[in-house]
């Protein structure tokens, strides 16, 4: 393997698949969603990032953000939602990240959090 990735890529496909890491912080104004893609040293700028927040009723929000160039490990943009846009109750949040030029993909665990 020449290009030096850190992630763990399928023989048939092709498709290179990395740990990716969510973070969520949130404040009384708003939830701040960021990521981070393990190993990850080179994505041509086409990689994206979708931050999917699911309520325990199944209300789904999708955020996305593109990947921020930085030595290292990549990230996800952080984006965040104003909580009051978001109901009271249980989220949760998982980060997908994916660039299909380059056979790259990944899935965080998932993260949860409350509003009150």
């Amino acid at each position: 393997n020449t290009d030096h990735t850190e992630g763990t890529t399928d023989g048939v496909s092709g498709v290179t698949t990395y740990a990716v890491y969510t973070t969520i912080s949130t404040d009384d104004s708003e939830a701040r969603i960021s990521a981070q893609i393990a190993g990850l040293l080179y994505d041509d700028g086409t990689g994206t990032c979708v931050h999917t927040l699911t309520h325990s009723d199944g209300t789904k929000i999708e955020l996305s953000s593109k990947i921020l160039e930085s030595p290292g490990n990549k990230y996800c943009g952080a984006v965040s939602k104003n909580l009051n846009e978001l109901k009271s109750g249980m989220w949760s949040v998982v980060t997908n990240y994916a660039n299909s030029n380059q056979k790259y993909e990944g899935k965080s665990d998932v993260q949860s959090f409350e509003i009150k």
